[in-house]
């Protein structure tokens, strides 16, 4: 008996189409099945939010825990849209928090516009309570300013917004043209930037104490734009008629005077290039004022130098801007005129009254 009859019936009984139309759904559906469970995304679930309390403030910040969390994801307190969703794995992302009023709010997270989880009153607003400031001084650079805002950048300049003083200019020091780093392979080129100028820069600023919900404390500048954190590498936007000013940060400390250490720095400089050092040279890296907290060569004898460094004591140890001060530690010092890389062998306070 033929397998296809002239009818088109299989073995005599059954349709072909019909035995395809029943193959396709016993068999390529399941299949289909199988492969939209294999292939498709894990479901994103949120697991909480650190911290579950904020005091009201214009730069908080949380963290939130989960499952499975993506970077095309957004998070929203009851129906406001965190500013940022900087995810940190699939477990975690940071969100800048927007303004936000006193109470509790659902933290709901969205796969584009579809809700897919909400952890209901997970996030407490507190009323905003005074902020305690506190005044620093900062030294950097003015970066990326045009010659008529170089010129203006004097002793005593004052940036003020909203009828306060902010900032005021305590030294400046000599302009130099603009540039750039970038990054070319594991090399980086410095490109100068024509028609802009840096400025290096003392200033004494005020900023606004925060907690970061770890029990630390950092101080807050709230510029014209944003509020940025006053810490080394920071950018600053200062307000400046027409716009602002751009102050990046490479030193904080306590305005006031500070206690001195004397540090005797073994080194195997040359003598060609010790030579060149005098009694009184100052660190190259700090402008040079009156008050200053600026580190000088106090004299030279064979293989020690001895520096007279302003140093913060701290229950560690002491600390030179971003050194630590530590008998055989290393010491980098830069003067105008050379390069001083040694180890520390004493160290010792300078009595106040030689420190002035």
């Amino acid at each position: 008996m033929a397998i296809v009859d002239d009818r088109g019936r299989l073995l005599g009984r059954f349709n072909v189409v019909d035995v395809f139309v029943f193959v396709l759904v016993v068999v390529m559906i399941p299949v289909a099945y199988a492969a939209y469970a294999l292939f498709r995304a894990p479901a994103a679930k949120l697991s909480g939010v650190e911290p579950k309390q904020l005091s009201m403030a214009p730069s908080a910040r949380v963290r939130i825990n989960g499952r499975n969390l993506r970077p095309y994801m957004r998070v929203s307190f009851n129906t406001v849209q965190g500013r940022t969703f900087m995810i940190g794995g699939t477990e975690t992302a940071e969100v800048d928090l927007p303004e936000l009023e006193p109470g509790a709010y659902d933290v709901v997270l969205y796969d584009y516009a579809q809700e897919v989880d909400r952890l209901p009153r997970a996030l407490t607003i507190l009323p905003r309570v005074p902020a305690p400031t506190v005044t620093l001084a900062v030294q950097g650079v003015f970066i990326g300013v045009t010659e008529a805002q170089a010129a203006s950048l004097t002793t005593g300049k004052k940036f003020a917004q909203d009828n306060r003083v902010s900032a005021t200019v305590l030294a400046v020091g000599t302009r130099h043209a603009g540039a750039m780093q970038m990054r070319t392979g594991d090399t980086s080129v410095g490109i100068s930037l024509p028609g802009v100028y840096d400025v290096p820069a003392a200033l004494q600023l005020e900023c606004f104490l925060e907690n970061t919900g770890d029990g630390s404390l950092r101080c807050v500048y709230h510029g014209p734009l944003q509020p940025a954190f006053v810490a080394t590498d920071s950018v600053l936007p200062l307000p400046n008629a027409g716009g602002t000013l751009n102050f990046q940060v490479s030193d904080v400390h306590p305005i006031g005077t500070p206690s001195y250490l004397r540090v005797r720095v073994r080194t195997a400089i040359a003598p060609d290039i010790l030579a060149r050092l005098r009694a009184g040279d100052s660190d190259s890296q700090v402008p040079d004022y009156s008050g200053a907290w600026v580190g000088r060569v106090e004299s030279t004898s064979g293989a020690d130098i001895v520096l007279r460094l302003p140093a913060q004591q701290f229950s560690n140890g002491w600390k030179y801007r971003n050194q630590w001060l530590k008998v055989n530690g290393a010491i980098r010092f830069e003067t105008p005129r050379a390069v001083i890389n040694g180890t520390v062998v004493d160290l010792a306070p300078v009595e106040q009254s030689a420190s002035q």
